[in-house]
């Protein structure tokens, strides 16, 4: 059996653990709308948000730049400092940085080093710490909400219950877990709240439910980013995998590559369904796209396995022992 999993094409990819993809950042990265419709036959709208990969980080790298001048220009200030955390985190997010996460929580601490103690960096700094598994921050961090003078506003009350979900979901708590996702999802519907549930129910595996509750947020087409479309469709995909339903796994993921153009992860999971059915030469050219501008872990891990299974050993050890750097 060993042997057999090490064969895997498929192994190690990893690449929807979770299955948050940070909506609440995602709807954070525009300022403006930015591109029409392409149906022409469709009203005409605007959509907001970038339009594929390229410019999503284009505006991240910009939001960067303006956040460390903040940071600079007030060094002692902790909202700065938290902002930057968020934008950071957002473009880790988006790239599979772990340099970015690092430097998102660096921020977030310094954030919380100069903040009132029943205040502060709350959400942002449970966010980070959560990417990067400080599971007991995080809900060091939102505890804090209760003791707010003022009220937070429901969104945020929100968000803190779905947090308190995901450190009880990561503890193996998975009746606590829905009950706090069902009570943010109750007090304030997001993308976010909407993909926990999902996502809790893909792994109870009540798969129609997932669905349900993901194409939910697939039909706000006005109210989603092409980010988040795309994040969407993977996660459906996700289903269809785990359901064994393959054609429609990868049908999703070509649409998610559809929806936002160039994003790394889409590629990893067009790869993935290239490898499983065989065809490793389609699997490598899209695992070696997805790895292109970056060191991701889990993609090097996938495509290591495939050249096992291709009986390329020399360049399956090189990529295994980058890896483990």
């Amino acid at each position: 059996m060993a042997q057999a999993l090490r064969l895997s094409p498929v192994r190690g990819l990893g690449l929807l653990a979770g299955g948050l993809l940070a909506f609440a950042l995602i709807q954070a990265l525009v300022d403006r709308p930015v591109v029409p419709t392409s149906d022409a036959a469709a009203p005409a709208r605007e959509v907001w948000g970038p339009p594929d990969y390229a410019a999503a980080l284009e505006v991240l790298e910009r939001d960067i730049a303006r956040e460390q001048a903040r940071v600079a220009a007030d060094p002692a200030a902790w909202m700065p400092q938290e902002s930057l955390a968020m934008v950071y985190h957002a473009r880790g997010q988006l790239t599979g940085s772990h340099a970015d996460h690092a430097v998102a929580l660096d921020a977030a601490d310094a954030a919380r080093a100069g903040a009132p103690a029943i205040g502060g960096p709350v959400l942002a700094r449970a966010i980070v710490s959560l990417s990067m598994h400080r599971n007991a921050v995080a809900a060091e961090e939102v505890a804090r909400i209760e003791r707010f003078a003022i009220a937070p506003q429901p969104a945020d009350l929100a968000e803190a219950e779905a947090i308190r979900g995901d450190v009880a979901l990561y503890a193996g708590r998975y009746a606590e877990a829905l009950g706090h996702y069902q009570a943010a999802d109750g007090a304030a519907r997001s993308p976010g709240s909407l993909v926990r549930l999902a996502d809790w129910h893909r792994h109870m595996g009540d798969f129609d439910q997932a669905r349900s509750l993901l194409e939910a947020g697939l039909a706000d087409k006005a109210g989603i980013t092409p980010w988040m479309r795309a994040g969407y469709l993977l996660q459906l995909g996700a289903v269809d995998l785990q359901s064994g339903d393959w054609p429609d796994a990868e049908r999703r993921f070509a649409d998610a590559d559809a929806a936002f153009p160039g994003w790394w992860l889409v590629k990893a999971h067009l790869g993935q369904m290239a490898a499983v059915r065989g065809d490793f030469i389609a699997a490598e050219a899209l695992y070696l796209e997805a790895q292109r501008g970056g060191e991701r872990p889990s993609v090097m891990d996938a495509l290591a396995a495939l050249y096992h299974a291709m009986g390329k050993s020399d360049e399956a050890a090189a990529l295994e022992a980058r890896t483990s750097a």
